[in-house]
């Protein structure tokens, strides 16, 4: 590390992923663990905790650090670095992100801003699903398989049955891991409930996905495989389109390819970290859309390198064989594909416990050519509705209509009022 970057650290001081320590101390094992449990980090030996140089014997203190990682369980990936400073020597300790939940003396840590704590069982459990070690979503509820409804389990069968699979015996339930038994009794599965309930946010508050448009805060409830397509209708309601004729056929078109906005809800639904209590948000602006859910991508797994990976594998396949995923990471594939031929800037960005989808794209890309034409004669100009009806020959009104939708998408703004009343083009 050079020195004037050692010094932009010791600057700006401790935050999340960096320490400073005047020396090794007892705790310091449990320092690299949190470290190595969060996004992993720096910490400087031989500075305090202001940011002073205080100098260190950095050939000792690395040996020291390497003795105290092999208590650490699994040992995490640790790289040195020294600098000297004022004839003082600083010892830099980089701790990487562990793809494995690191304990040492039987406990695991996290860091949480400028410090460390113990991880409660709850959390251990959330970062197991995390790594997916634990499959959550294989855990008996205890809602009753009697409770499963028939409608859904019907229609179940049916898109399944279009897509090849006939076998419809009396333990299929059981073969698709919808239903445990717990106690000598049936028992639907966290996918059983989530896929075959109704209301499965009756018993699980944290699965409505709530969603923000120009009007306020939707949420939205239902079984799992059902979500989808609400939250697309409410997309189309509240995003101006544009339109072609093929033929003599009207083709509405959306900014964002439909295909790849429904994968982005899919898979936040399908790959979220269920026991985590969030909900999954979902954000409708003009010109962006941003799908955010609890979860990140599994070790060895990544947005770039979207590798079969599934954190809750049973609800993969019921979603796998009603036909709304694809195969593990040609999703993503598909995604990027269609976005780029429509213009969007996709963005899959997984940080921390979250994973987020962002859909962006010029507000222009929702303007018919009127609405374009109009921009342009604004461009200089304040002008009335007739006038600019006069220029585009076209009536009135549907300037009118066309310039409400520029207003509302803040490109165009009203000057004076009355018979002064003109417009002007935002910039």
């Amino acid at each position: 590390m050079e020195v004037s970057e050692v010094l932009k650290y010791l600057r700006k001081g401790e935050n999340e992923r960096v320490e400073f320590k005047k020396k090794i101390t007892n705790d310091f094992g449990e320092e690299i663990c949190a470290l190595a449990n969060a996004d992993g980090g720096i910490i400087f030996v031989g500075v305090d905790d202001y940011g002073n140089i205080i100098g260190c014997n950095a050939k000792k203190d690395k040996e020291k650090i390497t003795s105290i990682i092999l208590n650490i369980v699994p040992p995490p990936k640790v790289s040195f670095d020294t600098v000297r400073l004022n004839d003082k020597e600083i010892l830099i300790v980089k701790v990487e992100k562990s793809s494995n939940l690191c304990t040492i003396g039987g406990i695991a840590y996290i860091r949480v801003g400028t410090s460390k704590r113990p991880l409660s069982l709850a959390e251990i459990v959330a970062l197991g699903a995390e790594y997916a070690i634990t499959p959550v979503d294989t855990h008996p509820t205890d809602v009753p398989a009697s409770e499963i409804s028939s409608e859904l389990w019907d229609e179940f069968l049916r898109k399944r049955a279009e897509r090849g699979y006939t076998y419809s015996g009396k333990d299929l339930k059981r073969k698709l891991g919808i239903v445990r038994d717990k106690n000598g009794k049936s028992y639907l599965t966290l996918a059983g409930l989530l896929f075959f309930y109704n209301t499965p946010q009756e018993f699980l508050p944290h699965t409505y996905v709530r969603v923000n448009t120009p009007e306020g805060w939707i949420r939205v409830d239902g079984a799992i495989w059902k979500i989808p397509e609400k939250i697309i209708n409410i997309y189309l309601k509240y995003t101006p389109k544009k339109y072609e004729f093929v033929g003599v056929e009207r083709k509405d078109i959306y900014p964002i390819p439909i295909r790849a906005l429904r994968e982005a809800i899919v898979n936040a639904l399908v790959h979220r970290n269920y026991t985590i209590y969030s909900e999954v948000f979902v954000s409708i602006l003009p010109h962006r859309v941003t799908i955010k859910n609890p979860g990140s991508f599994p070790p060895g797994t990544s947005p770039d390198d979207p590798r079969p990976i599934p954190r809750n594998p049973t609800l993969y396949e019921l979603m796998f064989e009603v036909g709304l995923v694809e195969r593990q990471g040609s999703g993503i594939e598909m995604m990027k594909n269609l976005c780029r031929q429509s213009n969007v800037n996709l963005k899959i960005i997984s940080k921390g416990m979250f994973t987020t989808v962002e859909f962006e794209y010029s507000i222009t890309e929702i303007l018919d050519p009127t609405e374009k034409k109009i921009l342009e004669i604004l461009e200089e100009n304040e002008l009335s509705s007739s006038e600019i009806a006069e220029i585009i020959n076209l009536s009135k009104p549907t300037v009118l209509k066309k310039i409400q939708k520029l207003q509302s998408l803040g490109l165009v703004e009203v000057v004076g009022k009355g018979p002064k009343r003109r417009y002007r083009k935002l910039s």
